[in-house]
């Protein structure tokens, strides 16, 4: 907490809270509101939902593609490099993948505290604000579940983005969607891949080369449509998904 107070970043202490206990408020450098919090109000299954299985929160639905974790979220910047070191000389943690654009400017990273590849990505914003989400993803665990769920999303008209594919950064497969609110969500169906080695070195994608620029973001499948560089929420004008249009 001190080292976020030291950055002038911090919001102080707050309680009550929906499900967790108290929790120290604070923003990234761009404005994202964030907390830190230890004490969960873990969920408690009622009797008809409750598993045979101790170790699984409640029953296995019986409908859809049930994700089973949230893996990680997508903040977009005005300045990669400043948010990005504050992720990490101040919250401490580990770059794992990173973009380097034209002239040397940091356009991508992907950092975090765990064996996983990434638990918050930092991206900038090609519309130049501050503040935004590109996206929270949910984990599936398989990646044929994104071909199922993308057969049911066509069938109940919930707009596709980009995928099924897979990304080169992260080497996660992907399946980016939009929620009735308008918050973009990434179906993630793979774990891409996990980090052990106390020193590993981060990964550094030159994207002002043209074969990173291309197998970073897209390892196979469909090219990524300029909604997925510009459009965030809140939205900003000039970034609907209407007014940039689908490709």
């Amino acid at each position: 907490m001190k080292a976020i107070e030291a950055s002038g970043c911090g919001a102080g202490w707050r309680e009550g809270d929906y499900a967790h206990g108290p929790a120290y408020a604070f923003k990234s450098p761009d404005g994202h509101r964030m907390k830190i919090l230890w004490e969960l109000d873990y969920f408690k299954a009622p009797d008809d939902l409750r598993s045979k299985l101790r170790n699984r929160p409640s029953k296995r639905p019986l409908r859809g593609v049930p994700v089973r974790r949230i893996d990680h979220v997508n903040v977009m910047v005005s300045d990669v490099a400043r948010n990005r070191q504050f992720f990490t000389n101040v919250l401490t943690l580990r770059l794992r993948e990173q973009k380097i654009g034209e002239g040397g400017v940091e356009v991508g990273a992907w950092l975090s505290v765990s064996a996983m590849v990434h638990e918050i990505a930092i991206m900038r914003d090609a519309t130049g604000s501050r503040g935004r989400l590109h996206h929270l993803a949910y984990w599936y665990g398989a990646h044929q579940h994104l071909l199922d769920i993308a057969d049911i999303f066509s069938e109940r008209d919930v707009r596709i983005e980009a995928g099924p594919g897979k990304h080169g950064v992260t080497q996660g497969y992907f399946l980016y969607c939009f929620e009735p609110g308008g918050n973009r969500v990434e179906l993630f169906g793979d774990t891409g891949y996990l980090i052990f080695d106390p020193d590993w070195q981060s990964v550094v994608w030159n994207v002002a080369n043209e074969v990173d620029l291309e197998k970073s973001s897209i390892w196979f499948g469909s090219q990524l449509p300029k909604t997925f560089y510009r459009y965030g929420t809140p939205i900003v004008p000039g970034a609907s998904l209407e007014e940039i249009g689908a490709s």
